[in-house]
């Protein structure tokens, strides 16, 4: 990794680890996709917030089939763990890291399938080979993309073969969705680092990994969000 890179990525994380230093920060994030009580029914944020959460562990979900039996999951970074209670239900073993302690801190702890750690992504605390499968959701969006294959290259360093990675591709209808959540105050479409899919393909290929399955969060590309299953190249950093 070189100086500029290691800027890069530790700016992101500062600036992420600054946002969510406190749990009350943590907690307003994590109450965007909770609905606790008959108010929340009529707050539009949180609904749009939850229902994007809900299309995107059925996207998950979708791609997990193509691989098959799954004894552990890295979820990372894992925020307050939108993922992990899907997880979790399928019976799947699951290590969750993220680079702020107030984030972790509002995720439940009590199943002995979880385990959650404190670090960043770039020096992930985890053997080569120890994880069946990564997920990155929702992160290498908001990072500049000089910064993708060192991550990538982590990710391919604990993962034993697959990974399924979140990045931001616009579909025919992302500009109108935005403009609507603009007008509306809701999600966040600033500083987002958007791809092409050939542009994502360059960049996975970079990172060691072959392209095996993709899945748009929202159909017809409505949302930008683009998750994509990839396997490892073998012996590429080996």
């Amino acid at each position: 990794m070189n100086n500029s890179e290691n800027k890069n990525l530790n700016k992101e994380y500062y600036e992420y680890k600054q946002k969510y230093k406190e749990a009350n920060q943590a907690d307003n994030y994590d109450q965007l996709f909770n609905l606790k009580s008959f108010r929340d029914y009529f707050n539009i944020k949180k609904i749009f917030g939850l229902l994007v959460a809900k299309f995107e562990q059925k996207a998950v979900g979708s791609l997990l089939l193509a691989v098959g039996h799954i004894d552990v999951i890295l979820d990372v970074p894992c925020g307050t763990g939108k993922l992990i209670p899907y997880l979790l239900n399928k019976n799947i073993n699951v290590i969750g890291i993220d680079a702020s302690a107030a984030m972790l801190s509002k995720i439940e702890t009590r199943d002995k399938r979880l385990k959650l750690i404190e670090a960043e992504i770039n020096k992930l605390p985890l053997d080569n080979d120890y994880v069946d499968l990564t997920i990155c959701h929702r992160f290498l969006h908001r990072i500049p993309p000089e910064n993708y294959e060192l991550i990538l290259k982590e990710i391919y360093k604990v993962s034993k073969e697959y990974a399924i990675l979140y990045f931001a591709v616009k579909g025919p209808l992302t500009n109108l969705i935005q403009n609507i959540e603009k007008f509306m105050r809701i999600g966040n479409s600033r500083n987002i680092y958007y791809m092409t899919k050939t542009s994502v393909n360059n960049q996975i290929a970079a990172g060691g990994w072959d392209f095996v399955k993709d899945k748009f969060v929202l159909p017809m590309g409505i949302s930008s969000g683009y998750l994509i299953l990839v396997r490892k190249k073998r012996r590429l950093f080996e």
